[in-house]
């Protein structure tokens, strides 16, 4: 699958300072992944998950990029926001956040549940989340 519009390649140093900076460690998958498309937008609307279909429209980059990754947990933390050792990655055309646990596990959080942390599960693992991309 390729992703559109990816911001500049990643490094493994890169990719070790983004989980230094942010106290997480983050599946080989999500790692693999990123060092190949750092952000940018999959072929596909969207994602069958354990129990929901959902849409997908793009993922945030780490690092570069006018909006990375870095910067919007920033901004969710100065607004009291903290995902409990996830991380937000990618989006839904209305906003909802999709975010990776260090586990693996994909989650989507509603942009009006973002204060309760009302987290969805949508797939065990970034492989799987990423194979279950469709078009209709």
């Amino acid at each position: 699958m390729e992703f559109e519009q990816a911001e500049k390649a990643l490094t493994e140093s890169d990719l070790k300072q983004f989980e230094a900076h942010l106290q997480i460690i983050l599946p080989g998958d999500f790692k693999a992944h990123y060092l190949r498309y750092n952000g940018g937008y999959p072929p596909y609307e969207y994602v069958k998950g354990i129990n929901h279909i959902f849409s997908i429209n793009g993922f945030n980059p780490i690092k570069y990029g006018l909006l990375p990754i870095e910067k919007i947990v920033e901004d969710y933390r100065s607004g009291k926001i903290d995902f409990l050792k996830k991380i937000p990655f990618a989006y839904d055309n209305g906003g909802n956040v999709f975010l990776i646990a260090q586990e693996g596990q994909i989650y989507i959080i509603a942009a009006e549940e973002l204060e309760n942390q009302n987290f969805t599960l949508v797939s065990e693992s970034f492989t799987d989340f990423l194979s279950s991309f469709y078009n209709e």
